[in-house]
């Protein structure tokens, strides 16, 4: 297998060492693909190494935001429309053909602001990557979807049920720690392998293009996740590098979204290290510097990805029938998606039009800032629930000494502190899955509510605690009354001392030496308070 990898990799220098694509100045081989690497990193500026170190951590949302404003959107938007403009018509045929069939769709800012996005607002870049999104839709889809977005309808029923079956590829239902989509690659699997190249590209785009939907996507971009302890025999098998080569560039380069960080999780065995080179050398030299490996276990894998923020326990690292847990949410994310087309299809008169309305009121995977209403250990575990928490936590104080007309402005300022830090107010839609926006007034009434039910849990937490402290002193003068009359201990004042030193007096009498594991007992205060009949038992006794 490993002399396979290696031949595999020998074709693909082959194949692509007379490629205009290539960007590598050197051959990438086992053996010196640490110093690629750092050679094309000592290559960049000092700025662009900072700007590359904080996508691969998440940290560039403030590099991000300088270019959303609208003046300087709406100038990056002109820009980019002189470029198309500019560009000679035999290479922006795709993009004609749509505008004389019906230019609502193509023609929308909201779909050409996702490929400035991509190209982080290069209007030249963002003008090649549309055109280039739409050539590919053309001669993969058919003319029919140059005017709406694709759906699972434009994809063969082998291809749904592969995609639904053996989730290759899956979007995740939660974000990393910066708010950016994750997206994991986990091979083909065994029925995949005999699935024509082609299927296989349309289902990519299909995913690729919804994750594009998500705004906060397109300006932060994407974390991809590439596992390689289930894919090894599909690298090794594959009969034309070239077509391989041209299935990265294709996603990487024609989709109207970016991945600003990819990581690698490798097995640590001998064909994989041989292929790590061979999987270099199909990226362009911006991926391969914002592309991490790990190598090792799933386990270990998981444990590499947290210290990039990304929660690496709930990452699949199976596909496939033997997989149902961790296909679960795939199959939920995919008749998701159906679910918004068929809602989107109701509307026969412009259902391109109906796309981006839909992007405002149909939230599919909320953002970390949002607050989630709703029952469910993932909903209570969200980070923008837990941090609703937490501003209840820190005001309860003046929310029990307030007034009912306090309390109502009480809740307003909580409420407006979360929407004014970009937080949303959602609720789970109970027959589809998505979570929709509620309305100011509604927050502000779960909010009171939230109130409420903090409040009594704190009282009730704190009367458990007064009985237990009660049930505590009890024992301690039931334990004294009779050390003093067993061994004559003089009273004590400190309660804690007391019943130390009861019980270590009542060990050392030989009539009472069975009594010795109650005084242990009474040590454990948790069992102390849940075993009130124990208790009872013993104060009689006394």
């Amino acid at each position: 297998m490993a002399t396979a990898a290696i031949r595999m990799k020998d074709s693909l220098l082959s194949s692509s060492s007379s490629s205009p694509e290539t960007d590598v100045t050197q051959m990438i081989t086992p053996s010196n693909i640490d110093n690629v690497l750092i050679q094309e990193l000592n290559e960049l500026s000092l700025n662009d190494r900072e700007k590359t170190m904080e996508e691969i951590h998440g940290a560039h949302a403030q590099t991000v935001a300088q270019h959303e404003q609208p003046d300087k959107i709406q100038e990056s938007l002109r820009q980019m429309r002189l470029e198309v403009q500019n560009t000679p018509p035999i290479n922006k045929q795709a993009f004609e053909i749509a505008i004389a069939k019906d230019p609502r769709y193509v023609d929308h800012d909201k779909f050409w602001i996702r490929f400035l996005r991509a190209e982080e607002y290069d209007p030249r870049k963002a003008a090649n990557r549309m055109m280039s999104f739409l050539e590919f839709n053309r001669e993969f889809f058919g003319e029919h979807v140059l005017t709406r977005p694709v759906c699972q309808r434009d994809l063969s029923p082998a291809a749904i049920r592969t995609m639904t079956e053996e989730g290759m590829f899956q979007i995740l239902p939660f974000r990393d720690n910066s708010g950016r989509r994750i997206a994991v690659f986990l091979g083909v699997g065994e029925v995949g392998m005999s699935f024509p190249d082609i299927e296989k590209q349309r289902t990519s785009m299909y995913i690729y293009q919804c994750l594009s939907n998500d705004e906060q996507t397109q300006r932060l971009g994407f974390v991809l996740i590439v596992v390689m302890h289930t894919q090894g025999p599909w690298l090794i098998v594959q009969p034309n590098a070239e077509a391989m080569r041209k299935t990265f560039v294709t996603f990487f380069e024609k989709v109207p979204v970016r991945s600003s960080a990819i990581h690698v999780c490798f097995p640590d065995t001998p064909v994989c290290h041989a292929l790590k080179s061979s999987l270099l050398f199909l990226m362009s030299k911006k991926d391969r510097s914002r592309t991490r490996f790990h190598l090792g276990s799933p386990t270990e894998c998981r444990y590499s990805l947290k210290s990039f923020g990304i929660p690496g326990e709930c990452v699949p690292f199976s596909v496939g029938p033997n997989a149902r847990d961790e296909m679960k949410s795939h199959q939920q994310w995919c008749q998701l998606q159906q679910s918004k087309e068929e809602l989107l299809y109701k509307d026969t008169d412009d259902p391109s039009r109906s796309c981006f309305e839909m992007e405002s009121f149909v939230v599919e995977c909320p953002q970390n800032e949002d607050c989630l209403f709703g029952k469910g250990r993932a909903i209570m575990k969200h980070p923008g629930t837990l941090a609703m928490h937490n501003i209840l936590k820190n005001r309860m104080d003046c929310w029990n000494n307030a007034s009912f007309k306090e309390k109502n402005g009480l809740t307003w300022e909580v409420v407006n502190e979360i929407l004014s830090g970009d937080g949303r107010f959602l609720r789970q839609d109970p027959c589809h899955g998505w979570f929709v926006p509620v309305e100011d007034e509604v927050a502000r009434q779960k909010v009171s509510i939230a109130f409420r039910d903090m409040a009594k849990r704190i009282r009730k937490r704190s009367q458990r605690q007064q009985e237990m402290k009660t049930a505590q002193e009890k024992i301690i003068h039931s334990v004294a009354s009779k050390s003093s009359r067993k061994s004559q201990i003089p009273a004590l004042r400190d309660p804690e001392q007391l019943l130390s030193n009861s019980c270590r007096a009542y060990s050392t009498s030989d009539s009472e030496a069975s009594d010795g594991g109650m005084c242990s007992f009474l040590f454990d205060r948790t069992k102390v308070s849940s075993n009130r009949k124990g208790q009872n038992g013993f104060e009689n006794r006394g």
